[in-house]
């Protein structure tokens, strides 16, 4: 594939309330830490992400994985013509390949928990749901390609969509990215907390979870975690470490602990991101909070 059109990072339309993220994951891929292969930006709304990982990766393609037709046509229409290798698929990812029930074509709840979602009947609004192994593995629509990077941003259906990503998972070793929800329980009040199951799971993946300390989305409880190959973890570059919180998915689990570490910012804009990576300078160039570690919280912290 030819070399795209580098759009400047800055065209890129983020989440404000995920500049400290954007920063890192910008980091992660300009360092060359990441194994060879495409990119994945499931749930991608309009685009922005898609857009960045498009822009600093013009190398790689950059599959956005959209379930609504009018943000696929939105990101076609305003990147399209810059990115070449940013390539729009209408749909989602779960553990088996099929077509999902959804509550409405435009509705903003239309993706939570689309796991429980039951089969689509011919006249229901739905949307194809495809197992990443398959994408990747099974003569899929990406089956020449290998998987350097995801990001995952799937409302709850998280440990579903790494049912069907075991394979890949194993053989491409990506660095990928999750949502964690801190207070939802499984099965109900009583149950366990759904963020310490992911983390068992990425864990026994083989990958190391770095925490970042930043509110993602509207839920006070959203935080985004970094996954890295256990075997990549020394490749990390020095500005994530620098702003991350490893958490050890053997040691005793909180949400509270996890909540109650100090949040930190990220650039005020995407220029000023750009020119600080440039530069090799971290979040405290712009103000943001000291950093405190899980081990380093005050006893009582984590009950």
């Amino acid at each position: 594939m030819p070399a795209a059109s580098v759009l400047p990072p800055a065209s890129c339309v983020l989440n404000p309330q995920e500049s400290l993220f954007s920063f890192l994951i910008s980091e992660i891929i300009v360092s060359g830490m990441l194994s060879r292969g495409s990119i994945v930006d499931c749930g991608a709304h309009k685009g922005g992400e898609a857009c960045l990982y498009a822009s600093l990766a013009p190398a790689r393609t950059v599959h956005a994985i959209e379930p609504k037709g009018m943000h696929i046509s939105t990101m076609t229409r305003q990147y399209g013509s810059y990115l070449p290798n940013l390539r729009p698929l209408k749909g989602g990812l779960g553990s088996r390949d099929r077509t999902a029930s959804v509550h409405g074509a435009h509705s903003p709840s239309m993706l939570l928990n689309v796991h429980a979602r039951p089969d689509a009947n011919a006249s229901s609004p739905h949307i194809n749901i495809h197992k990443l192994d398959t994408l990747y593995l099974d003569g899929g629509f990406f089956a020449s390609e290998r998987l350097g990077f995801a990001h995952f941003d799937v409302e709850g259906s998280e440990e579903d969509l790494l049912l069907g990503a075991q394979r890949v998972l194993q053989r491409d070793r990506p660095t990928f990215t999750l949502e964690l929800m801190l207070r939802v329980r499984q099965a109900g009040a009583t149950g366990e907390f759904t963020a310490a199951r992911l983390i068992r799971e990425v864990d026994r993946l083989g990958y190391q979870v770095l925490f970042v300390p930043e509110q993602c989305g509207i839920p006070i409880d959203c935080r985004n975690v970094i996954c890295v190959p256990k075997e990549r973890v020394a490749r990390v570059p020095a500005l994530v470490t620098q702003h991350t919180v490893p958490v050890d998915a053997s040691a005793e689990y909180s949400p509270v602990a996890l909540m109650r570490i100090p949040m930190q910012r990220g650039p005020p804009d995407n220029e000023t991101a750009w020119r600080f990576r440039q530069e090799g300078r971290g979040a405290a160039a712009w103000g943001s909070s000291s950093r405190m570690s899980y081990r380093e919280l005050p006893r009582g912290s984590r009950e």
